[in-house]
């Protein structure tokens, strides 16, 4: 939980007054509202979760992608959703890991990796987000390319080495 909510933390930092954000599905992403202090912002997400933590705050335009729910992670995937991201264009949007592999990004789940890779492409500014442990793994759908990130987002678990190592491809935030 300490790493999770370091990460929410460096996550809310990073959005700004009046900003279009995406944010991505996950438990770290969940506790980002919670650190946010904004007058206004474009919020859209494909997490219920997230949705549930804007949805009574007027501050945000809330925008929930629908499509087809997976209520192991809270997400909407598949056509509907993937129809709607690839239209839109994002100043920001905050994507959760499973693994980061030298340069390689994955998730457990070909559905919502293909839903992360979609809004990645229409970001000016992309972020990803892994704790101490998701570092040199590797998990089932290899969705995007790390050195095609702008910034990585981390706990300060992670040891000096392993961000030495990525540091090659993103900038690190920690």
């Amino acid at each position: 939980p300490d790493e999770k909510n370091e990460i929410a933390q460096l996550i809310a930092s990073n959005i700004h007054d009046n900003e279009t954000v995406f944010l991505g599905s996950g438990s770290t992403i969940e506790l980002v509202y919670d650190y946010l202090d904004l007058n206004h912002a474009k919020i859209i997400t494909n997490s219920i979760y997230v949705f549930d933590k804007f949805k009574y705050d007027e501050r945000y335009e809330l925008i929930l992608t629908g499509g087809t729910y997976r209520s192991k992670t809270g997400s909407f995937t598949g056509t509907i959703a993937n129809d709607f991201i690839s239209t839109i264009n994002v100043e920001k949007s905050f994507i959760g890991v499973n693994a980061l592999n030298e340069y390689s990004l994955y998730n457990a789940n070909e559905d919502e990796g293909v839903i992360q890779r979609s809004i990645l492409k229409n970001s000016r500014k992309k972020y990803v987000i892994a704790d101490f442990e998701k570092f040199d793994k590797m998990d089932f759908y290899q969705f995007y390319d790390l050195r095609d990130i702008d910034y990585l987002i981390t706990d300060s678990k992670v040891p000096q080495e392993t961000k030495d190592k990525y540091s090659k491809w993103v900038q690190i935030i920690n």
